[in-house]
């Protein structure tokens, strides 16, 4: 054996713990905190490889603690062993800032409260400091990580890939938010190539930071929680999804937002993440509830000493020393939102159990699947290995759990009417029969039992529905459970000695209901008198369909109905009846007269169209039968006229003609008085009309004049006081006029020093504050420019001199006629900028009061935008009344 060199040693425990980009930012980041930072900021480069820079505004590193901050376990947060037993800190090994430098490039710049500049440290492979010079950073700590995994070449092509450069962004980005979550205080920027992914901003507490990180609409169905322990002091607070929320919108098929903490530190426990699964999953909905992970948020505050954190290079992994009574805890939470789970004890007896297995199975019986014996693989018994913690959903449409037994025996006989044809004799069927016997003879497996199901529920559908029943109108059934049959088929029969037709089976009487004088009095005439067949939804009436009268629980049922089904699609149809009556039963007065009024309504509309049907023609006699059937020429149908509703509607042609004549008048003397007609609502333009024109107007186009001409006459150039003063002289502004006319301007009284200022808008709306300084003559004065605007960048005396040429060549006498250049553009900018800040689409008042604007402020050759395109465009001339 031989000793390994220095540098593969640091290179080995290097790469062991910095084992990827998101392990660099964990580092720098926990240290960040430790320092008591509020506000970090991380930014990559090239997803790290390039750079990763870390900076905050913490505590700072101490001059004293600079040349060993890069060394192997140097560290402020412990001095022994014993100190984790009352760690309060993430970091506590010395470890980082060491095998960063072994596998990249690091700088470090830091300043303290104390230090008046910071100081950038660049560090080699081994944590020394080779050099160091000032910097301009503020309070805090800097980490620059250059060229990561530089001398480990396979790992950088590893993490190189695309489809792992953004899986790492997004672990860094969900660490960032755990720790942006437990620090609701800290402030976080997450940067990529100078484009910002994921920030958060200063809060108050743990519900405002979860509502920036996972949204208003996920926090709606979370609920908060606190849990306090006395024996041995536990503290558990955070949220949980609400009892029946929408899962899609609680939980994700990854548990990248079910953010776990002990003591502040973000770990991964899967025995809490099972058990918070485990309840969450009971009362979910969904069938896929099971495989996905709950949004929580779950913080454990335990004594430190109860906790070794010491296990994994990231410290993700922990260990508990008092793990059950902290299970026990988040149970008893669980239990409060979610309730117990549904399990069964395993000592129960059979009786008990089958008891329980018949309640829940009563109301749906109807959907069980059954299956003759003699067709199936002479299955008779089929155990089913089930535990408490198994779950085994049956068509019965509810869990059972199952912790024994499951056998389908024969228990019934299903008799079939001779006319079905299904069977040629009544055969034997069978329906599931749960009874849990000792649990010593587990056999087949949850597997066995779906195969039989799907078995049995394809035997059970071809049973139910075959070609030959359908071709012979079996297949469709009323909500009775009957055949609906569409050629009813009498059958005499003997009843009472007698001679008697049998309409229905539901007609049928019993021997104890039989009487001689009811059968002679019905089999007096063969004619049918009365409805017998099923209750139809429409009648025919003269070749025409109508829709029957529906009652009130009538017209429930059909609303309600389509509802049910939704829910419930496995849900029989007579499971469904039965439900719906009792809703009917059940439903309140109030609910009942809304379907009581639409009964009424629905009854009339049965009544108008009976109305409605056309009255039978007299008979013929037998001579005109006799005749219409020699007749050579074939019968035409008339055709029946469809009925029109009518309204009539007052009209006087001589008033019309009054009030064209009237608006004629107003249109000639309205002038060029533009009238707002409307808005088009595929152009955010508006039709105008002046005089008889009809014109298309551009409201924003009017707007950005009249706010443009608004800038020019009221802006005032904002001003800074120059560090030193501009002096004025002729040579400088261009010649003795331009001074002469200057010192002509309006200014102000003179102060106690004789300074005075000028107070001209011409030269402050432009933003210029000038000064004369008197002398002991008048060549010996002064003029200088104390402010001058700073918003417009090479703004100088050259456009003074231009304001000043204005005035003298053009006379200008108001502000916006000796605006300069620069001025007059920077004005258009700021008026096309906050026109475009306007709504898309503007009130009929805000247009009629900009037409008013339009024609009082603006020139009438004033007819364009600063861009120079028109306002109104012309669409059509009106014609003269004749």
């Amino acid at each position: 054996m031989q000793h390994l060199p220095p540098e593969t040693i640091r290179l080995l425990s290097s790469s062991q713990t910095i084992s990827s980009v998101v392990s660099v930012v964990k580092e720098l980041v926990e240290n960040s905190l430790d320092a008591n930072a509020t506000n970090i900021e991380v930014k990559l480069e090239n997803n790290g490889f390039d750079k990763i820079e870390v900076r905050d505004n913490g505590d700072g590193i101490k001059a004293i603690d600079v040349p060993v901050m890069g060394l192997k376990h140097y560290t402020s947060k412990i001095s022994q062993h014993e100190d984790l037993e009352t760690l309060q800190t993430y970091g506590f090994r010395g470890e980082a800032l060491c095998c960063i430098c072994g596998v990249s490039g690091i700088i470090i710049t830091t300043k303290t409260a104390d230090d008046e500049v910071s100081t950038q440290y660049t560090l080699d492979n081994i944590g020394h400091v080779v050099s160091q010079k000032p910097s301009h950073m503020g309070q805090g700590t800097t980490v620059t990580v250059l060229r990561l995994f530089k001398n480990i070449p396979v790992r950088k092509q590893f993490y190189s890939t695309a489809k792992k450069c953004k899986e790492e962004l997004k672990k860094i980005q969900d660490l960032l938010m755990a720790y942006s979550i437990i620090k609701p205080e800290l402030r976080i920027v997450f940067t990529h190539n100078k484009a910002i992914v994921w920030q958060k901003a200063k809060v108050s507490d743990h519900k405002k930071a979860l509502l920036t990180v996972l949204g208003t609409a996920v926090m709606v169905s979370m609920v908060p929680f606190q849990h306090h322990e006395q024996e041995p002091e536990i503290f558990l607070s955070g949220f949980l999804p609400k009892s029946g929320s929408n899962s899609s919108l609680t939980s994700l098929t990854s548990p990248d937002r079910s953010f776990i903490f002990v003591n502040s530190r973000p770990v991964h426990h899967k025995e809490i993440l099972k058990m918070i699964r485990q309840y969450y999953a009971a009362q979910s909905q969904k069938d896929s509830s099971h495989i996905r992970y709950p949004i929580c948020f779950l913080n454990i505050l335990v004594s430190a000493a109860f906790v070794d954190v010491n296990l994994t290079p990231d410290k993700t992994q922990i260990m508990l020393l008092n793990k059950e009574a902290i299970l026990s805890a988040i149970e008893k939470i669980l239990i409060s939102i979610y309730g117990t789970l549904p399990t069964t004890m395993a000592g129960e007896p059979s009786s008990e159990c089958a008891n329980k297995i018949e309640q829940l199975s009563s109301d749906m019986l109807s959907d069980c699947r059954t299956i003759p014996l003699s067709e199936t693989s002479q299955v008779t018994e089929a155990t089913i290995p089930c535990s408490k913690t198994k779950e085994v959903s049956g068509d019965l449409g509810k869990e059972v759990n199952a912790v024994s037994n499951v056998a389908l025996i024969e228990s019934s006989e299903k008799s079939h009417k001779p006319g079905d044809n299904i069977f040629s004799k009544p055969r034997d069927a069978t329906v599931m029969d749960i009874c849990f016997e000792n649990a010593n003879n587990l056999s087949l497996s949850l597997e066995t039992l779906k195969e039989a199901q799907k078995s049995i529920q394809i035997e059970q559908d071809t049973v139910e529905m075959s070609a030959e029943s359908w071709s012979m109108g079996h297949g469709v059934k009323d909500s009775a459970g009957q055949i609906i049959e569409p050629v009813k088929i009498l059958i005499p029969g003997k009843i009472g000695g007698q001679n008697q037709t049998i309409c229905d089976k539901d007609t049928q009487q019993t021997p104890t209901d039989t009487s001689p004088s009811k059968y002679q009095s019905k089999s007096s005439s063969n004619v049918v008198q009365d409805k017998t067949g099923q209750i139809t939804l429409y009648d025919l009436i003269s070749n025409h369909t109508i829709r029957k009268a529906l009652s009130p629980s009538a017209l429930f049922m059909q609303e309600t109905r389509l509802k049910l089904l939704a829910e419930n699609p496995k849900t029989s149809l007579q499971d469904i009846s039965v439900e719906l009556e009792d809703m009917w039963k059940n439903l309140n007065e109030e609910e009942k007269k809304k379907f009581e009024e639409k009964a009424v309504k629905d009854l009339d509309r049965y009544n108008s169209q009976l109305k409605r049907k056309h009255k039978r023609r007299a008979p013929l006699s037998n001579q005109q039968i006799l005749d219409k059937l020699f007749e050579s020429q074939t019968q035409k149908k008339t055709a029946l006229e469809p009925s029109r509703k009518t309204v009539e509607v007052p009209f006087s042609l001589s008033s019309l003609k009054t009030q064209l004549q009237q608006l004629s008048k107003s249109f000639d003397s309205g002038g060029e008085r533009l009238q707002l007609i409307n808005r088009l609502s595929c152009y955010n333009g508006w039709v105008i009309a002046s005089g008889r024109k009809l014109m298309l107007l551009n409201p924003f186009r009017v707007e950005e004049a009249l706010l443009y001409r608004r800038l020019m006459e009221n802006h005032i150039l904002p001003t800074q006081t120059l560090d030193t003063p501009i002096s004025l002289s002729n040579s400088l502004l261009g010649g003795p006029q331009y001074i002469d006319r200057l010192c002509k301007m309006q200014k102000e009284c003179s102060e106690l020093n004789g300074v005075v200022s000028f107070t001209d808008p011409r030269l402050v709306f432009n933003g210029f504050k000038i000064q004369l300084i008197p002398g002991a003559s008048t060549a010996e004065q002064h003029l200088h420019i104390q402010e001058m605007a700073r918003c417009l960048p090479y703004y100088g005396v050259s456009d003074l001199q231009e304001i000043l040429r204005a005035v003298l060549t053009k006379n200008a006498q108001r502000v916006h006629q000796c605006r300069p250049l620069k001025v007059v553009n920077y004005l258009e900018g700021e008026a096309v900028r906050l026109i475009r800040q306007l709504p898309l689409h503007l009130s009929r008042e805000d247009i009629e009061d900009m037409l008013v604007r339009m024609q009082q402020q603006l020139e009438k050759e004033c007819n364009t935008c600063i861009h120079g395109r028109p306002f109104i465009h012309h669409l059509a001339d009106l014609p003269e009344p004749e």
